[in-house]
């Protein structure tokens, strides 16, 4: 996102130093004597409103993946307070406890990917999707 946004500026100041450039040129050519001041807010009116609608587009072409990132990161900040979590219950479970948790442990896991799977499933079914085998 900082190196799009850092590309994005690189592209405005490339953009605004063209069409100064551009204005100055065709200022230079013509001979009927128009206010420049005019002409040249004009000019970076249309320059500012381009730059914006550029800048919109980008943002809303761009909008999923910065939600992904958002998503990845706080998927990360959850797996490491439950890491923390399980390396407390390691220091203060009993031998009793930690063999429950061990028979436990792949019962959850394979009601995880279950549970998973029947979400997958109920969405194709709302969305009237055929299954995966078929497609």
């Amino acid at each position: 996102i900082a190196q799009a946004s850092a590309t994005i500026t690189n592209l405005q100041v490339q953009l605004s130093t063209y069409w100064t450039q551009a204005t100055a040129a065709t200022i230079n050519s013509t001979t009927t004597a128009i206010a420049p001041a005019t002409n040249t807010n004009q000019i970076r009116d249309a320059v500012d409103r381009l730059e914006k609608i550029i800048l919109k587009y980008i943002q809303h072409c761009t909008r999923h993946v910065k939600i992904k990132a958002e998503n990845k990161i706080g998927l990360a900040q959850v797996q490491m307070e439950e890491y923390k979590a399980l390396e407390d219950f390691k220091e203060i479970a009993t031998p009793n406890q930690w063999n429950i948790h061990l028979i436990l442990k792949p019962k959850i896991k394979q009601w995880s990917i279950k549970n998973k799977n029947y979400l997958a499933a109920t969405k194709r079914v709302e969305y009237d999707l055929p299954p995966k085998f078929i497609t």
